[in-house]
C-alpha cells in the first residue's frame, strides 16, 4: 500500500466549505429579510448605505 507524499492535501477545500457553512449558518438564522433587526436586513443597510456614500465621494469635483 502506498502512502501519500503529502497528507494534508485537500485540507484548505474543507476548511473553505466549514467556513461557507457556517457563514450561511449566520445569515440563515435571521430569517426576517426586510426588517433592520435581521442579520441580512442590516447587512442590506450597510452596503446601501456604503454604496450610497462612495457613489457621493466620486461625483465631487476634483
Amino acid at each position: 500500500m502506498s502512502q501519500c507524499a503529502n497528507p494534508c492535501r485537500g485540507q484548505a477545500m474543507v476548511e473553505y466549505l466549514v467556513l461557507c457553512a457556517v457563514v450561511a449558518a449566520v445569515f440563515g438564522l435571521g430569517l426576517g429579510f426586510g426588517s433592520h433587526n435581521s442579520m441580512v436586513g442590516m447587512w442590506m443597510h450597510a452596503l446601501s448605505a456604503f454604496f450610497l456614500r462612495f457613489s457621493f465621494a466620486l461625483s465631487l469635483p476634483t
